[in-house]
């Protein structure tokens, strides 16, 4: 995965993550609920749209087989009207998993997964946790998927014109003390405005097996310290 080295330092005593969970975000269509169940159960269910919050722990049935510790996982619709919902969600995250479909190249579908990332960012800061975030660019196996590396460099380009609308928004005046990442004269960058250590990988929760392994060392890692 990208680099996630070195990240976040300088922003004081701030908890990594202060919650015991795995919150997993996306669009609707990106695969986020079949990986929970590939990553819960090891199966790939045919057709699922999850509309409720789905709160399981357990252990993860692709990691040690089943027999390692009880993870807790949260995956959380994808619908923007659940968003005051995602703050109770991130004070229970210990780390984060955005799932996005690497094949889908419509502009608006990367804007609306730039917009939510941009929320969680902000919010992270405002309640000051670092959850480690792994972008899982899901479906990867597929012919046309974009690369972990071109979908950074994309979602970088999406996040800087929202700080900059942002920005021009919040020097309008408005009493609400809006968390504003980044700075005007720089263009976004992850390892610096993101707030948290933020990596990128390949996977495809249709698959299973290895092509998930990035999300569950993940999870492990995150929620073992």
């Amino acid at each position: 995965g990208g680099g996630g080295g070195g990240v976040g330092g300088g922003r004081g005593a701030a908890a990594r993550g202060k919650g015991n969970a795995a919150l997993i975000l996306g669009q609707c269509g990106a695969g986020k609920t079949c990986l929970f169940y590939r990553l819960a159960h090891d199966t790939f269910p045919d057709t699922i749209s999850s509309l409720e919050p789905q709160d399981r722990t357990g252990p993860l049935k692709l990691e040690e087989d089943g027999t390692g510790a009880p993870r807790r996982m949260l995956d959380f619709p994808g619908h923007a009207r659940l968003r005051p919902q995602l703050i109770e969600g991130l004070q229970a995250a210990g780390c984060v998993v955005f799932v996005l479909d690497a094949t889908n190249h419509d502009p608006a579908v990367l804007r609306e997964l730039a917009d939510l990332m941009y929320d969680v960012f902000a919010e992270c800061i405002r309640i000051n946790i670092e959850p480690p975030v792994l972008v899982a660019c899901n479906k990867s196996d597929l012919p046309g998927a974009a690369s972990p590396d071109a979908l950074r460099k994309k979602l970088a380009k999406e996040l800087d014109g929202i700080k900059t609308t942002r920005h021009t928004l919040d020097t309008e005046g408005d009493d609400a003390a809006e968390i504003v990442l980044g700075t005007d004269d720089s263009p976004f960058d992850f390892d610096v405005d993101a707030g948290c250590p933020v990596s990128f990988a390949s996977v495809s929760a249709l698959k299973g097996g290895a092509d998930v392994d990035a999300v569950v060392e993940h999870i492990a890692a995150s929620l073992s310290s």
